[in-house]
Formats: structure tokens, C-alpha cells, sequence
């Protein structure tokens, strides 16, 4: 999911058996992460989670919103969005828009498909008097499916996929893992809120969920994919700055915005990918593809049939 760069966020330590919903939350609470000794651990991990869940529920009248999983390959790769690693910086998310919007007809002659969004200086106006950022792909939602879909195309993306499944971000921590050499692998978890509701201060990153709904690419649902998206509102002329997830996540309240990171050996990825596999999640149910199918049967007759 992501290149090889080097992590550069601190994450507190912490021991399974003391991740709860009051050592997650406490006041002085920053990104945590726990070390998984093996595979099995795994699913013990997501059980602390569920647990975590019925807290809130037991806790809060709101309820708190669902955890959302990503996997990395190498631990030590920090949480970048793909327009991170490109070049030259993209500052605003107006300015993006308007990158985005300017090859659409080419795109459409292309593919054959059409896309009813707003030109970009509608969309920067309407973003301006959006209470929130979700609105403004509420009102227009080809708007959010359009880049989703260049997203999912290649085309350098602000937005950040995760996955509903924690299955699913471990097969992509696992899918490689024996071509690397490095020792651990990660799978991210994510509440955006605990019950509380979401607060947003002005002038710092916030991160905002978009949602699992759009027209899009039917791997984006078989992977059951959402999407964030980190952005300040600047003075004076008010634009939306694209900024980094760990800013948000470095200065995040103990109520929302909540990052656990899970590390599990690399070695463990047999009993990983043959696990996922007789759950029927691999290289070709995510991606449906004859390609992807030849992988997966590769895997199956020349790995995890030693």
C-alpha cells in the first residue's frame, strides 16, 4: 500500500492485555502501538478491539464510529497518502480539484464513462461555505467518486484508503512479505470517534471520513474500502491546506482520532496468507482479475503448499 519511507511518528507502547478503551482515551493519550508475538495474537488483538466497542456502546448515547484497518508491509513506513510521495507539492485541496477536473473529458473519452462535478471554482466556493468537507461531496457525490475512481487509477491522491476488514489490511501487509527482509509488518487501526462526537478546531489538521459510498470501481466495495482526508482551513483566503495524517494524529484529543498500531513478525506470513486463503481473501477475490488470479495460485502451489 505504501512505498518504503522511513516511519517518523512516536508511538507509546503498550502491552495486549493493557489496550482498553481508558488507556486509549486517557487525557494525556497519544498513538499507540503493540507488538504481536504471532499470527494468533492477531485475532486476539481484534477481540480487545470489539471489546473496546461494547465499552463505548455501554458508555455513550451516540455510539462510536467503526474501526477502519490498514495494512503495511514494513512497520517502519510511516501513514502517507500517495500525493505525499509525489512531486512537486500540491498545497490545497482547491488546487487539486482543479488538477484533477482539468483532464475529466479525456478521462471520459477514454473510459467511456461520465462524471457530473462541478468545474473548480464552484467547488472552491461551495467548499467555503461547507460546514464540513463531507458536505460538499454530499451535495455533488460524482464529485467524491470521481476521484476515487482516478484514485484508484493511479492518479496521486490526497485520500488515504483504509479497509472496514482487518483481514483485509492483513493481506496487504502479508501479500509480499516473503520478497522483503525486513522484520515486522503493521496494521493500522483507526476510530474516528468514541461516542462523543467529533470536534474541529480552526487552523489545525483535521482528519475527515468520507464514507463507503460511491459509484466507483466494484474492488473498492469487495475490499470494503473508505477513505480520510487531512486538511486545515488557512487564514485570510481560507483554503484548504492537504496536510499530513500524523499532524492530526500528533495533536489529537483523547476522545476522537484514535491510531493503534499492531506490528506482527514478518515470518508469520505462511500462516497469515494460508489463514486469509481458506477464508477466501486473496490476490483474486480483492482484485478479480485473471492476473491476480494467476498470483494467487502461484501462492497457493509454490508457497503455502510446502
Amino acid at each position: 500500500m505504501v512505498r518504503n519511507m522511513a516511519i517518523s511518528s512516536t508511538f507509546k507502547r503498550v502491552e495486549l492485555d493493557d489496550l482498553s478503551l481508558s488507556t486509549i482515551t486517557h487525557r494525556a493519550a497519544d498513538c499507540f502501538e503493540v507488538e504481536l508475538g504471532d499470527w494468533s495474537q492477531f485475532h486476539q488483538a481484534l477481540s480487545k478491539l470489539e471489546f473496546i466497542d461494547r465499552e463505548i456502546a455501554d458508555t455513550t448515547d451516540l455510539g462510536s464510529t467503526k474501526w477502519l484497518f490498514r495494512g503495511h508491509a514494513d512497520s517502519e513506513w510511516p501513514i502517507i497518502s500517495a500525493l505525499e510521495r509525489f512531486e512537486p507539492r500540491i498545497d490545497t485541496l482547491e488546487e487539486y480539484y482543479a488538477h484533477a477536473y482539468s483532464p475529466r473529458y479525456v478521462i471520459e473519452s477514454a473510459t467511456g464513462q461520465q462524471w457530473n462535478i462541478r468545474p473548480p471554482h464552484e467547488f472552491a466556493d461551495d467548499l467555503q461555505q461547507a460546514a464540513a468537507l463531507p458536505f460538499v461531496f454530499n451535495t455533488q457525490p460524482d464529485e467524491y467518486a470521481y476521484l476515487v475512481y482516478l484514485r484508484h487509477h493511479g492518479f496521486p491522491s490526497p485520500l488515504l484508503d483504509w479497509t472496514r476488514s482487518p483481514y483485509v489490511a492483513a493481506f496487504f501487509a502479508y501479500s509480499n512479505a516473503y520478497q522483503l527482509s525486513n522484520e515486522r509488518v503493521a496494521i493500522f487501526a483507526y476510530l474516528e470517534a468514541t461516542g462523543r462526537g467529533k470536534a474541529t478546531s480552526p487552523g489545525s489538521p483535521t482528519i475527515y471520513s468520507l464514507g463507503p459510498y460511491t459509484r466507483t470501481a466494484p474492488r473498492h466495495y469487495i475490499q470494503q474500502a473508505e477513505y480520510t482526508l487531512c486538511l486545515r482551513k488557512q487564514r485570510g483566503e481560507g483554503k484548504h491546506e492537504i496536510c499530513k495524517h500524523m499532524d492530526a494524529f500528533a495533536r489529537r484529543d483523547a476522545i476522537q482520532d484514535i491510531l493503534v498500531k499492531f506490528t506482527l513478525p514478518r515470518s508469520e506470513w505462511r500462516r497469515a496468507l494460508g489463514y486469509l486463503d481458506q477464508h477466501n481473501m486473496n490476490a483474486h477475490t480483492l482484485y478479480g482479475s485473471v492476473d491476480r488470479l494467476m498470483e494467487t495460485v502461484a501462492v497457493r502451489e509454490m508457497l503455502l503448499n510446502d
